[in-house]
């Protein structure tokens, strides 16, 4: 039993989780990309992050 405890905290996330991962990050980047337009240097500073984040998987 305790190997497969080890296996399951292992287990890679499964590719729903992923996709539903890169939505959420999308319609944050759309809504802090939406708010830096209107000058609002704090969410700038966010998306950027976010993008960079984004950009290594």
């Amino acid at each position: 039993m305790g190997t497969f405890y080890g296996w399951m905290i292992l287990m890679p996330m499964s590719k729903k989780q992923l996709e539903k991962n890169k939505q959420k990050q999308k319609a944050e980047a759309a809504e802090l990309e939406k708010a830096a337009t209107n000058g609002d240097s704090e969410a700038k500073r966010k998306l950027e992050k976010l993008q960079k984040k984004m950009a290594k998987k």
